[in-house]
């Protein structure tokens, strides 16, 4: 299975999620671009996937957002999607592209987004130094990606999944580096994620003893099946919220201006 079609597939299995377009608030990146988008801003977000975090963008903020993908059927998803959320503060479009050589002159972004997509190209920096061609002098970059400081995350994830399409990490220092050496100044790093659900979902599934012992249950909104995890649990999880650095989530990120 080729990448394209291996992507393809992945988004039409995904479906349109209105919960997910919900839950984009609580994403790091997300968190992080909010505010530095001036009204009127044009954001880019580079490697869209199901388009939840540029239609929420524009749902949220009154800026002109540019969703691009590489894949038709991440696309159509981002479409529908802005549909089901209108109407918007602010605008988004998508385009067909490949972040290693962007369909856009260069300077005309105040911002690009790019949540978890670098770690699935074969040239990373590439990537970043069309995102600093696309980028206006002092412009933003809002980066995340796995943490390879977190073997239990996504590396985990993707043996456990055995993903078809390329999949890597960077250390907290190694995407410092790249990003000083594509041209960007970090002047903030930021973490998501305390630990990654979907692996132990895997694990249970892997292993017979797991597999016996989990009981059959509804599908629900990622809220509501936060609301059900027992006390202890929870109490866990905002204590190790509020401790854990950002260098040991799964997902590591950083804000960078463009130099």
């Amino acid at each position: 299975m080729s990448q394209s079609t291996a992507w393809d597939a992945k988004y039409r299995a995904d479906g349109l999620s209105r919960g997910r377009l919900e839950s984009a608030a609580a994403v790091a990146s997300v968190r992080a671009t909010l505010p530095r988008l001036a009204p009127g801003a044009r954001v880019l977000e580079a490697g869209t996937g199901t388009g939840r975090l540029a239609v929420y963008l524009a749902l949220v903020a009154p800026v002109d957002v540019t969703a691009l993908d590489l894949s038709p059927e991440s696309l159509a998803l981002g479409r529908r999607l802005a549909q089901s959320a209108s109407p918007l503060a602010g605008s988004v479009s998508f385009v067909e592209g490949d972040l290693h050589e962007m369909p856009f002159q260069a300077g005309c972004f105040d911002v690009v987004l790019s949540d978890s997509v670098i770690e699935h190209l074969h040239d990373p920096a590439a990537a970043l130094r069309e995102f600093h061609r696309v980028l206006r002098p002092q412009g933003v970059v809002v980066l995340s990606v796995p943490n390879r400081w977190r073997p239990d995350g996504w590396d985990l994830h993707r043996r456990l999944a055995a993903t078809p399409y390329r999949q890597t990490s960077f250390s907290p220092p190694g995407l410092r580096a790249l990003l000083r050496d594509t041209g960007f100044k970090p002047v903030e790093m930021f973490g998501d994620e305390l630990w990654l659900a979907r692996n132990l979902s895997l694990l249970r599934a892997a292993v017979p003893f797991f597999r016996a012992q989990e009981a059959p249950r509804e599908s629900a909104s990622p809220t509501a099946r936060r609301s059900e995890r027992p006390l202890p649990i929870r109490l866990l999880r905002q204590a190790l919220d509020r401790v854990l650095p950002s260098w040991l989530r799964i997902n590591i990120g950083f804000v960078a201006e463009r130099c």
